[in-house]
């Protein structure tokens, strides 16, 4: 077509040009397609974003347990804030950072403090901070450990991934659910 193997400069370079705008329309494409089309992952369990999301929630699952004649849940408030993520090795995360818990001093009387987790290997957990004020308690851990997850690289570069970090109370046996 361009006669390209005869070696003549500007054969080549047009050569070049369109080869190089042909693959970058392609990776374009591709790009466009990931992106509308979006790599969505089912979620496992239930988000939470906002207040009436959390008054759903606890009416529905009040709901079922009656319905199963199972304890009534407590409902403790908890949160976390992710410091640091390092990416270790392929499925391997090394994730740093706070979680915190508030105990109401008559709704929470009987539990004990603290929280498990039990996806993490290496896990250190260390007291960060503890506040009171008249009805309530919230208390601060700092966390490091090793989180394993299954991470897909076949959309790479276009891809995203979720990290999860299951959290439970101490007392397993107990229905309490983290708010």
């Amino acid at each position: 077509m361009l006669q390209a193997h005869k070696g003549v400069h500007l054969r080549l370079w047009i050569l070049s040009a369109a080869a190089s705008v042909l693959l970058i329309t392609g990776i374009g494409y591709i790009w466009h397609l990931s992106l509308t089309l979006g790599i969505h992952k089912k979620s496992d369990g239930v988000r939470i974003t906002d207040r009436v999301s959390l008054s759903n929630f606890r009416n529905s699952y009040s709901t079922a347990c009656a319905g199963t004649h199972d304890t009534q849940p407590v409902y403790l408030p908890t949160g976390i804030f992710v410091r640091t993520l390092e990416f270790a090795g392929p499925n391997k995360i090394k994730a740093s950072g706070y979680l915190w818990q508030k105990y109401d001093e008559t709704l929470h009387k009987d539990l004990s403090e603290g929280f498990i987790m039990p996806d993490a290997v290496d896990l250190k957990i260390s007291d960060a901070y503890t506040r009171k004020d008249k009805e309530t308690k919230i208390r601060g851990w700092d966390f490091q450990g090793v989180f394993y997850q299954h991470i897909d690289y076949k959309t790479y570069p276009v891809d995203s991934e979720k990290l999860s970090i299951r959290i439970g109370h101490r007392e397993m046996g107990k229905n309490i659910v983290l708010v």
